[in-house]
């Protein structure tokens, strides 16, 4: 590890001696590794978990799914599994609205709450209740033959 002086205003201000007992609490302070988030795994997450996986969901679909699951119910401050379809209309409705989030990301939490309510809680799902919204269709950029022409000069 290279060792490097101290500022100078540093230098003249405190004792060194002083510095260098501090020196660990201020390279922690700057240089904190980020933790690893330490999940207490529910019964319920714990199946929906295993659920995902035996279907080959990938690692971030799962974690994304779950993430979901726990925004869900902590908006409720109930278990999901208390929670009907109308509870997920109304989060949904939430997400949109308050939250300003995107077609795909409310997409994405329809399919996590709707994998939870069908296949871990065994659940039906109405269709004619919850659907997932649509995404506007992008047109692809065209360039004009004078724009071609210039790219290619």
């Amino acid at each position: 590890m290279k060792r490097t002086k101290p500022p100078k205003a540093v230098a003249e201000n405190i004792d060194i001696a002083l510095f260098i007992k501090t020196l660990p609490l201020i390279f922690k302070l700057t240089r904190q590794k980020p933790r690893k988030e330490v999940f207490i795994l529910s019964e319920l997450r714990k199946k929906m978990k295993m659920d995902l996986e035996l279907r080959g969901y990938s690692p971030i679909t799962v974690k994304n799914y779950l993430e979901h699951v726990s925004r869900f119910s902590k908006h409720f401050n109930q278990s999901p599994e208390l929670l009907g379809e109308d509870d997920i209309r109304e989060y949904l409705y939430h997400c949109i609205t308050e939250k300003k989030l995107s077609e795909g990301s409310v997409n994405a939490i329809y399919s996590g709450l709707k994998f939870f309510h069908t296949k871990t809680l065994s659940r039906g799902w109405n269709l004619d209740k919850l659907s997932p919204m649509k995404e506007p269709k992008k047109l692809p950029v065209v360039l004009s033959q004078s724009e071609v022409k210039a790219i290619l000069e």
